[in-house]
């Protein structure tokens, strides 16, 4: 069996649309791409050679046209699902007026393929009402389990209140929580708060405060993202849509605490008190945090839970996962 994992704009302008962004399209690609090599599968980007699936990580136009020639050929086309209409939720200006355009587009284009995978239940469940025709299967990003974990070794649960850093990991965008970051900055000022991530600057985007709090820094795209895992001691993930969110998964395999918003994609496999703290409202964001600052055991606790939870996604048993996938086409 051989593969063909193609990512639209990858090598466009030698990656320009990807070059300092942290997307989950690319380190969705990167992940199953090494993960199909892990469990020993002949893996490709390259469209004019000979493969047997066709796997087209985001269905954009010259993807389109690609599972089309496939198709003339007999491959099978296997799409994977990490956007849908409901991630334009601010994101742009206007952004939300795209939506039902958005929504038509991509029942169109997901309809082209055998099989689509999701990241989550959650994304199935969204799809399943655009409708889809197609089978639906579940298959998480998955994480680089030993390449995080690294970041975590020697963390120290007992540091005083003042040392602990609150961070995160997402484009500066409102969907992914901003405001509730900013918002426990002030409230918290006596931490450092910092969040790592591209900072759009065109009029699409909407900007950020002027009057940040002192404590709280806006890195901007980072190239080495494992010094964040690594220097971080409390992950914030305040966004208010995901599919997956496969930072909760790499700040998990850190065996970092992690605090996030209830979302309908975390269902099964984030569980409150467990393995994370889940919030349902600011005042929770704030009772939470207060209480992961302030204890130590819990920190350590819920780092352990997350980093068993994160080796079960590790990329090995993902490659197994979308192995099974191809299988049942061929």
């Amino acid at each position: 069996m051989k593969v063909c994992l193609h990512l639209e704009f990858k090598k466009f302008l030698r990656g320009y649309l990807y070059k300092n962004t942290g997307t989950g399209f690319l380190s969705s690609f990167k992940n199953y791409f090494k993960a199909l090599s892990l469990i020993g599968i002949e893996v490709t980007e390259n469209l004019k050679e000979k493969y047997d699936i066709l796997h087209v990580n985001i269905p954009f136009l010259k993807s389109l046209w690609a599972v089309r020639r496939a198709k003339k050929r007999g491959i099978k086309i296997v799409m994977s699902a990490h956007a849908t209409a409901e991630d334009f939720t601010g994101v742009w200006r206007l952004s939300n007026f795209l939506m039902p355009l958005a929504r038509r587009y991509y029942r169109f284009a997901y309809n082209q393929a055998d099989v689509v995978i999701t990241p989550s239940i959650y994304t199935k469940s969204l799809l399943e009402k655009y409708p889809l025709k197609k089978r639906i299967e579940v298959v998480s990003c998955g994480v680089d389990f030993k390449k995080f974990s690294a970041a975590g070794e020697g963390k120290n649960y007992q540091k005083s209140e003042k040392e602990i850093v609150i961070f995160n990991v997402a484009n500066v965008i409102p969907r992914k929580g901003t405001g509730s970051f900013i918002n426990l900055a002030k409230s918290f000022s006596e931490n450092k708060f910092f969040w790592y991530g591209k900072i759009f600057k065109s009029f699409l985007y909407k900007k950020l405060p002027k009057d940040l709090p002192k404590n709280l820094e806006f890195k901007g795209f980072v190239p080495d993202i494992l010094a964040a895992y690594r220097d971080g001691d409390i992950f914030i993930f305040p966004s208010y849509e995901e599919n997956q969110g496969m930072v909760i998964l790499e700040a998990a395999a850190a065996g970092l605490p992690i605090l996030v918003r209830d979302l309908p994609a975390y269902c099964g496999w984030l569980v409150h008190n467990e393995n994370c703290l889940i919030a349902q409202n600011e005042e929770e964001f704030k009772k939470y945090l207060n209480q992961l600052i302030s204890d130590g055991g819990l920190r350590a606790r819920l780092g352990m839970a997350a980093r068993k939870l994160a080796e079960s996604e590790d990329l090995k048993n993902i490659g197994e996962r979308l192995q099974k996938v191809y299988q049942n086409l061929i």
